[in-house]
């Protein structure tokens, strides 16, 4: 949708390229802000990245209003953990798997030779235990404060859609792998196929109102840790780290309601980028004239290990409102970089705070 032309082949190429970023995407784990990274699909951010608690949780501050504010945030990201750990842990690769699995069942259906994909999480999973696992933790945060009707519906329809595939998963992958398929010409398989697709298609719709919910309370989450950051210790190396994370995040959800609504081009990128550029320079001027500071346990802040994965995202927006400028018509490589370089700077960010910033 560039200067009046398609820059992809159709929405849905688009939608599919910002989705390897992840919906998902960033999350703020006890907020202090731990990003997640959208590994496979713009719904989920940070996809395949652990989980792990911040090292620095929000600063107190001093009045009562702000007291109560900060418990019934600390309530809140308690309550999303299990979601987050499903996106990262389970979704994301169950994504994966049925989109092998399409396609390996239609080649089989025309009779050609095809690979069958596990619907294991990992090679080394046993008895479904990351799927199980899943299922019992949104179970049992259901109904926990804070009263959220739509995370307890989500985590309601989600966990019981799981627990009826798995039967149906295990079922499907003993007769796949011993090519039961030879000796029924694919009878099974086509009953099997005729359960799967519903119950996938139910548990996506809810995984994608689980990405963008725990998106949307996440971000929240973060702002208000900017806020509480910003009063007590002013604008400094927390401040200015965790802003870039969440301009970063925020400068994503902005390019792909562009691309959902047709509307990206050069003039539309341009307050987004703007925002980025502003970000990424306040957080580099504080660090010039704070360039000896040093952590409580001797280090660098991580603001001096991460600016050049910031600068990286900023630029990729950059090559996509250049090349927009410029008239080109497939900018598919140029979102897949600004995808691949957010999750690279989300995997950095993520790892050295929970080796203690």
């Amino acid at each position: 949708m560039a200067s009046g032309g398609q820059f992809c082949r159709n929405k849905e190429d688009l939608k599919m390229i910002l989705r390897k970023v992840g919906v998902g995407a960033f999350c703020a784990l006890c907020l202090g802000a731990m990003f997640t990274a959208k590994g496979g699909d713009w719904q989920s951010l940070l996809r395949d990245i652990g989980l792990g608690q911040t090292s620095s949780p929000t600063p107190a501050v001093s009045t009562q209003h702000s007291d109560t504010s900060k418990s019934e945030d600390e309530a809140l990201s308690n309550k999303l953990q299990p979601f987050i750990g499903c996106i990262n842990r389970v979704d994301t690769a169950l994504r994966d798997a049925y989109d092998k699995y399409g396609k390996s069942y239609d080649a089989l259906l025309e009779k050609k030779q095809s690979v069958y994909p596990t619907f294991k999480i990992t090679v080394y999973e046993t008895d479904n235990q990351f799927s199980r696992e899943c299922a019992a933790n949104l179970v049992s945060i259901r109904k926990s404060a804070p009263a959220d009707a739509q995370l307890d519906e989500i985590a309601d329809i989600y966990s019981g859609t799981l627990e009826k595939l798995i039967p149906i998963m295990n079922d499907a992958d003993n007769y796949y792998r011993q090519e039961n398929y030879v000796d029924d010409a694919m009878a099974k398989g086509r009953d099997l196929h005729a359960q799967l697709v519903p119950l996938f298609g139910t548990l996506f719709e809810t995984s994608d109102k689980m990405r963008s919910t725990v998106e949307a309370r996440n971000l929240a989450l973060t702002a208000n840790s900017l806020t509480a950051i910003e009063k007590e210790s002013g604008r400094d190396f927390q401040w200015h780290q965790t802003n870039n994370m969440y301009r970063t995040r925020l400068a994503l959800n902005e390019l792909e309601k562009l691309v959902t609504a047709n509307t990206l081009t050069s003039e539309s990128l341009e307050p987004i980028e703007k925002a980025l550029q502003v970000a990424f320079d306040d957080a580099k001027a504080y660090a010039q004239k704070n360039s000896n500071a040093k952590t409580p346990l001797g280090n660098k802040p991580m603001w001096f290990y991460i600016e050049s994965k910031v600068e990286n995202v900023l630029t990729a927006f950059k090559t996509v409102r250049r090349n927009l400028s410029a008239g080109k018509t497939d900018i598919s490589t140029d979102l897949d970089s600004v995808a691949g370089r957010f999750n690279d700077l989300v995997r950095d960010y993520n790892q050295r705070l929970k080796n203690g910033g």
